[in-house]
């Protein structure tokens, strides 16, 4: 039987290299996939997932048993890196239109993504928590760091524009 996330972090605490490797296995993807939500670059998401694993190794004691699932505060950590990258650059819509020529309609992960780059940040956060992740709408409150209510107002905002945005294409 695989070990809970909870008996993983208790191990990286003592330094075990091995659960960290099984951690990182676990939740890479997800973490990866959560920062491209956000920054809609690939090189931005790996280098959030970087410091996010990072700061798992170092800070791995800072996780409370019991006050929120182990989910909830890897996410805490992934949001908060992705804040500190776009803090530290210019506001810019991100999206990866490379592959795009202006005659073709986008695919519609990079429709989704254009569309979800045009959110603010706040909205976007909320979406890729609760609608494209997997995260109640407490668990992403206690990682935004707001009341519940507050993430069902940017949901519901960001669902007008997103569906307003679709409508003017």
């Amino acid at each position: 039987m695989a070990p809970s996330d909870e008996a993983l972090v208790a191990a990286i605490t003592q330094g075990d290299k091995g659960a960290f490797d099984l951690f990182l296995t676990r939740h890479l993807p997800p973490i990866n996939a959560y920062a491209y939500r956000l920054t809609g670059s690939r090189a931005d998401a790996d280098d959030v997932s970087q410091d996010v694993f990072l700061k798992v190794w170092q800070k791995a004691a800072t996780y409370r048993k019991g006050k929120v699932k182990v989910t909830t505060w890897l996410h805490t950590i992934a949001h908060n890196a992705v804040v500190d990258l776009l803090r530290r650059r210019r506001p810019q819509v991100p999206v990866e239109e490379s592959t795009l020529t202006a005659s073709d309609p986008p695919p519609d992960s990079e429709r989704l993504h254009k569309l979800l780059g045009a959110l603010p940040l706040n909205q976007r956060t909320a979406v890729a928590l609760c609608l494209l992740g997997e995260h109640s709408t407490r668990e992403a409150a206690h990682i935004l760091g707001m009341t519940p209510r507050a993430v069902e107002s940017l949901i519901s905002r960001a669902r007008r524009s997103l569906k307003e945005a679709m409508h003017h294409e």
